[in-house]
């Protein structure tokens, strides 16, 4: 993976962090590794999205992707320390309630 950024792997929790210089990459990397990063036993993947300052639509449709993916496999999905402007966008788009959201802040 060049692209995304594996964070960790421990106690059937996965996480991996997407960011804006590396986002087509990490993105195609999601979706190509998704198979081996839920290998093991994973219960739950995190995706650090703090490196995202906007959330383009092919990063959406990515995620959405990758929710659905991880709902037939029962991985639950964390958008992890989205930024301010990340968290607005959510909210506004009615996705904020789609996605299970974590922050240093909580």
């Amino acid at each position: 993976m060049t692209g995304l950024s594996l964070l960790s792997r421990a106690d059937q929790r996965v996480c991996v962090a997407l960011s804006d210089d590396r986002m087509a990459q990490g993105l195609n990397d999601l979706r190509w590794h998704l198979p081996t990063l839920l290998g093991g036993g994973t219960n739950t993947l995190v995706i650090d999205v703090s490196g995202v300052a906007r959330l383009s639509s092919t990063c959406v449709a990515t995620l959405l992707w990758v929710k659905r993916s991880c709902q037939s496999r029962r991985v639950r999905v964390v958008l992890a320390d989205p930024t301010e402007r990340t968290l607005e966008v959510l909210t506004r788009t009615g996705l904020a309630s789609v996605f299970e959201i974590e922050s240093r802040e909580s």
